[in-house]
């Protein structure tokens, strides 16, 4: 049943990051932030580049798997209210949230 949860999670996570930015996100924890660095570099894009993050698949994928494996699960539930502040508003990516559903 774990294993399902932190599928779940993940899931939870990279549509979170898939969502949409209007807003500047609370700092997020340290396992989260390492996870998002390391994620951001995998994917291309910059630790600071939002518009490259939240529309990178590689980015969403491997940031989930990250956070999954490696964070707690207080710090999993504080990346998606992070990622979902971080890429609130990107319309684009609303259609792959639908698609991925």
């Amino acid at each position: 049943m774990v294993r399902l949860d932190n599928l779940s999670l993940g899931f939870t996570i990279a549509l979170s990051i898939l969502g949409a930015w209007s807003q500047s996100p609370p700092n997020p924890p340290p396992c989260v932030q390492a996870c998002s660095d390391s994620s951001a570099q995998s994917a291309s894009c910059s630790s600071t580049d939002v518009n490259c993050i939240c529309n990178s698949d590689t980015f969403a994928n491997n940031v989930s798997s990250c956070i999954v494996t490696n964070c707690s699960p207080t710090d999993a539930e504080a990346a998606v209210g992070y990622f979902d502040a971080l890429c609130s508003g990107l319309s684009r990516l609303q259609t792959k949230n639908t698609s991925l559903v």
